[in-house]
């Protein structure tokens, strides 16, 4: 699951990074540096993008950090550490198998993910 987090969340910002460059504002003043390439109206369809990819870039941002604290504090999985150096200590291994756990604890992480879903496209479209 934090694999296809971290590819979402590099995929959004890929977006984000490409319609930045081709965006124009309203007034034409604030544009991205190959705006001049593009028509106006097509320097806008980039910039409506450019706005949506950063709120989904915040929606994944705030999921990434409630699934860091959800297996920090309820599944008592440290994974700071480890997503910083890419390496787990063995002992932090040791004891109930990682993949019991999470076999158990699979559906309440989808359910929080579709609460937090449902709560960002919510609130995004409100």
């Amino acid at each position: 699951m934090g694999v296809l987090s971290v590819i979402a969340l590099l995929g959004v910002l890929t977006v984000q990074i490409t319609t930045g460059l081709f965006s124009v504002d309203v007034d034409g003043l604030e544009s991205g540096p190959l705006a001049i390439l593009v028509s106006f109206d097509t320097g806008r369809w980039f910039a409506d993008i450019h706005e949506l990819s950063f709120n989904i870039v915040l929606g994944l941002v705030a999921l990434h950090i409630a699934a860091i604290l959800f297996h920090r504090f309820i599944l008592k999985d440290r994974l700071i550490r480890p997503m910083i150096s890419g390496k787990r200590p063995a002992a932090e291994l040791s004891g109930q198998p990682l993949q019991t756990i999470q076999a158990k604890a699979f559906p309440v992480i989808l359910a929080g993910l579709f609460a937090v879903a449902a709560v960002y496209l919510a609130w995004a479209t409100g």
